[in-house]
């Protein structure tokens, strides 16, 4: 996502998503919502709601502005109706020592980056910011269930040069599928925690569409774009 949309938005390329045809949607990177073992939050509402108490107070940690875990920290203040710090860090192995350290209240990241930890009772997820359960998280609920009505996404795909023939978008779409259902392939990117999540041609460019807008908007509010660019 961040060199798909963000790159050519920030002017970093001549090119965007426009000079592509989005052929499938694969997997969708989650994200989750996560604090240390000895934290005092139990819940995500009872993050939030501490957060409603005490305007300012708490500190979030998050990847650096533009990201999409920056964009999660921004967006739930927004939805949830709180004030809270964003504090950045340049990756999730320097996020996760703050996080272990009690130098933030929490994390916002991937699950890959931080279940070595949850296994070790270090770390507890309270949330994943997806539309639904994770199947490899069962037991913690979304967002979105919570009442903040915010999905958040990183999303994996195929494009190809403008002007793919639609024989060969539905060649593609077809061989994905079956792919995916394929066991041993199924076994990796479960191991991986990526989620399936395919979309065709025709919805896919639709879903990318929308995900400009929304990025560009976030982009202008946090100041890192101060117009929309030419597409």
């Amino acid at each position: 996502r961040s060199t798909y949309l963000q790159t050519p938005l920030l002017g970093k390329t001549a090119r965007n998503y426009k000079d592509f045809a989005p052929i499938v949607r694969v997997f969708i990177d989650p994200m989750v919502l996560y604090v240390r073992n000895e934290s005092p939050y139990k819940s995500a509402k009872d993050l939030i709601e501490a957060a409603k108490k005490s305007p300012g107070k708490q500190r979030w940690g998050c990847a650096t502005p533009g990201s999409v875990e920056h964009m999660i920290a921004n967006q739930i203040q927004k939805v949830a109706k709180i004030d809270v710090v964003p504090a950045t860090f340049e990756g999730g192995g320097d996020l996760l020592v703050a996080v272990l350290g009690g130098h933030v209240d929490l994390g916002l990241g991937e699950p890959g980056e931080v279940m070595g930890q949850v296994d070790a009772k270090k770390l507890r997820i309270l949330a994943t910011f997806t539309e639904s359960r994770l199947g490899m998280l069962p037991e913690i609920p979304t967002m979105k269930e919570l009442g903040y009505d915010m999905v958040v996404e990183k999303f994996r795909g195929i494009v190809g040069p403008k002007g793919v023939p639609q024989d060969a978008s539905a060649w593609w779409e077809e061989k994905i599928q079956q792919v995916l259902k394929d066991p041993k392939y199924k076994a990796y990117y479960e191991s991986v925690n990526l989620i399936p999540a395919f979309m065709g041609s025709k919805k896919y460019t639709e879903y990318i569409e929308k995900e400009n807008a929304n990025l560009t908007e976030y982009l202008k509010e946090i100041g890192l774009l101060k117009q929309a660019p030419k597409q």
